[in-house]
């Protein structure tokens, strides 16, 4: 009888997720129904085991292994009596052609684009603050625009950091409300942020650029304030922070490098990827494998590029990681990236790396840049980050 309703339920989870409508309230009953079945008949509480493998049984909105607020956000607004419930990828243009991806990507981040400033929160504040932005010649003589926030008296600034904003190296700005609440937050914590808008995929600009736009901005900010840099980034710029450090090592330029701080970082290049169950587990909690695979065709140009650990660093081998700074990895525990994070995780462990990783129990991709949202889980983060960019900074200063 327990198998049968476990098959029953999984059976009825499929055809929701399958129609992308929310249970009526009968379903829910039977939902419930099945799931009490099922956890009675094994004699177990009724609290979800936590794996990413096999099939999983939830929709996002109603996971309850996620965060309750953030999960009110993946249900989305209430429909009308006799409305479906909205789906702002209904329109999403199809086709597998470069130019027909660019411009679904596009749709996409018009999508992301509607609700980033309710993301954010109170990004205008400037209080304590000073923003100035910058245009710098990169190493291939492009420029690049960096965006420096700084706390407003000098004297509390503990470190310099390199950000890179995330959307799969193809989507988002620097200037997007998160990145700018993002920016201010951590001056007022005591860093000085040089937030780079990097070139991106959809605008033409195919690897390496947007990863020598990141290098040279962190190369210039640590000649500019005399005292090496974190790199950082959100994950397609963890990405890129990660390939910072690995393209200054190649360059023999690790020493303007005293760390790096990557949430969940975007490295693998392959969406699906059979070894990394969890792309499929969590698919749609707010990052789908769809947009992840077409930010990866259009990054890359050929077979070359799409095998370099510089491209994506799961790809890396211990020996491309060994003697890398100080690594963070960041982890969203209901991710599609979850496993290729920590599995790059154990590779730095095996490169003999100082490194560390947290989880973070009960947040999607990325949810750590969502002040407006769970303010507590951003603000924690950018306290772990200023930390991280203190200690770092001191102990290079100590020792040069």
């Amino acid at each position: 009888m327990r198998s049968q309703a476990i098959a029953a339920w999984k059976k009825m989870q499929g055809e929701l997720y399958n129609t992308r409508r929310a249970p009526t309230i009968l379903e829910r009953a039977a939902q419930w129904r099945l799931f009490s079945t099922a956890a009675d008949e094994g004699g177990k509480e009724r609290i979800p085991r936590v794996s990413s493998r096999g099939d999983n049984p939830y929709l996002p909105f109603e996971d309850p292994r996620m965060d309750k607020t953030l999960r009110a956000f993946a249900r989305g607004p209430a429909p009308k009596e006799g409305e479906p419930p909205f789906n702002p990828f209904a329109d999403m243009p199809e086709g597998n052609r470069r130019e027909d991806t660019i411009k679904r990507l596009k749709f996409v981040e018009n999508v992301f684009a509607q609700g980033n400033s309710a993301l954010a929160g109170d990004y205008e504040n400037d209080d304590g603050v000073s923003v100035e932005d910058v245009k710098i010649i990169g190493i291939d003589d492009a420029e690049v625009l960096v965006t420096v926030y700084e706390p407003l008296d000098r004297t509390k600034i503990n470190g310099t950091m390199q950000f890179s904003h995330g959307g799969g190296m193809a989507l988002e700005s620097s200037m997007d409300p998160i990145y700018v609440r993002f920016g201010k937050e951590m001056a007022r914590n005591g860093v000085r942020v040089v937030n780079t808008e990097y070139r991106k995929s959809t605008d033409g600009h195919v690897f390496p650029r947007g990863l020598e736009d990141c290098y040279s901005s962190a190369m210039w900010a640590a000649q500019e304030y005399d005292t090496p840099v974190v790199v950082a980034g959100v994950s397609g710029g963890g990405n890129l922070a990660i390939a910072t450090c690995m393209r200054a090592k190649e360059r023999d330029t690790l020493e303007n490098i005293v760390g790096c701080y990557a949430l969940c970082p975007m490295i693998n290049g392959e969406y699906p990827n059979d070894l990394y169950p969890s792309i499929e587990y969590y698919d749609n909690y707010l990052c789908r494998a769809q947009i992840l695979n077409d930010c990866a065709r259009i990054y890359t140009l050929d077979e070359k590029d799409a095998a370099s650990p510089l491209a994506w660093p799961s790809k890396a081998t211990t020996s491309d990681l060994k003697g890398l700074p100080p690594m963070h990895i960041n982890v969203n525990e209901l991710d599609p990236l979850y496993d290729e994070n920590v599995e790059f995780y154990r590779k730095l462990l095996c490169a003999d790396n100082n490194a560390r990783m947290t989880i973070v129990g009960g947040s999607m991709h990325s949810t750590d840049m969502f002040s407006g949202l769970v303010e507590d889980l951003a603000n924690a983060r950018r306290v772990s980050m200023a930390e991280f960019v203190k200690t770092l900074t001191e102990n290079a200063l100590k020792e040069s």
